[in-house]
């Protein structure tokens, strides 16, 4: 598996920027540039995304009319990077995971002295699928070549593979992996999506405030006595979620009590999304907050509705007092 992982990363480039004559005065017929390398995957276009199959017919050429001096991909998918451990591929200077992966792309080309090479990556691209990845997730390649005479080419390509799993997204928000600022007027609000049915939705969180109020796992669906207050206070959107099909989660005055429970300045907060649905198809994603300084203490809640301290309260006053 570790190979399909590395093997896609090679499946494409082409040339962003226009690169120098490199003196010889050799123009490629084909490009009408000096000898520039190219990489063309027939029939696709390289710039937009590509969806990952099952079975799919992947072979590309890769010209590089002055030889290859160096050739290296990186890679961003989490699968990938998380499961198989691999984040990038040197092709020319292989590690030891890179001498089992680049015969397997190249068969018997020799990349130091070829002009062509043609990577056959076929009977890879299912192997990426065995990594189990989360629905509407892509995998980046950039592939980073430089030829002998100088000549550079990065290109990225990127793999979007659909499924039928949980998903989650959070409007203004694109890029999940970025760290997120908390301010007061954060606003956090959570599509959760699962076609199959929500069977299990659990918010683990790693964060010294909350742990310092042994606050650090709310399950949604089946919630113990203390965390169904929080519930009852600090979300919207999570009751009866078991078998249904789209939530949105709006945790804004949750994420707000990190000012009330004296988060450390320069700190960070992550929270994880963990859903199943009744296939048992995964997602876990973390975002992480960060505080930068303090933005006041004042307690988010009026003073009658504090969170477990009420006379009838079945948690009882002593373990509303812990909460707060």
């Amino acid at each position: 598996m570790m190979a399909a992982a590395a093997l896609i990363a090679v499946s494409s480039c082409e040339k962003d920027d226009k690169p120098a004559d490199p003196g010889n005065g050799t123009e490629n017929p084909g490009t009408g540039s000096f000898n520039e390398p190219t990489v063309v995957w027939e029939g696709h276009n390289l710039s937009e995304p590509v969806e990952l199959e099952e079975e799919m017919d992947v072979k590309i050429t890769v010209n590089v009319p002055n030889g290859i001096r160096s050739f290296v991909v990186d890679i961003k998918s989490k699968v990938l990077n998380e499961q198989a451990k691999i984040s990038s591929i040197d092709f020319v200077n292989p590690d030891v995971a890179g001498i089992v992966i680049v015969p397997k792309v190249l068969g018997d080309q020799d990349i130091k002295t070829a002009k062509v090479l043609t990577l056959d990556l076929s009977e890879l691209m299912p192997m990426i699928l065995g990594f189990k990845p989360e629905s509407d997730t892509d995998h980046v390649f950039t592939l980073k070549l430089t030829d002998n005479a100088g000549l550079s080419l990065r290109k990225t390509i990127t793999f979007h593979y659909t499924g039928t799993g949980p998903t989650l997204k959070w409007e203004g928000h694109d890029d999940l992996d970025a760290k997120v600022e908390y301010s007061e007027s954060l606003t956090v609000v959570l599509d959760l999506s699962a076609p199959e049915g929500f069977k299990s939705v659990v918010l683990d969180i790693d964060s010294d405030a909350f742990e310092a109020k042994n606050i650090t796992s709310i399950d949604f669906i089946n919630p113990d006595g203390k965390m169904s207050y929080y519930m009852a206070e600090c979300f919207s959107g999570v009751s009866n979620l078991s078998g249904k099909t789209e939530a949105e989660l709006v945790m804004t005055k949750f994420v707000s009590l990190l000012s009330l429970y004296d988060a450390k300045e320069n700190s960070d907060h992550v929270f994880t999304l963990k859903v199943t649905d009744r296939k048992d198809q995964t997602l876990n994603r973390p975002i992480t907050i960060h505080f930068a300084d303090k933005y006041g203490t004042g307690d988010p809640f009026e003073p009658d509705d504090e969170v477990g301290v009420n006379p009838g309260d079945p948690v009882g006053d002593d373990e509303g007092s812990d909460i707060m």
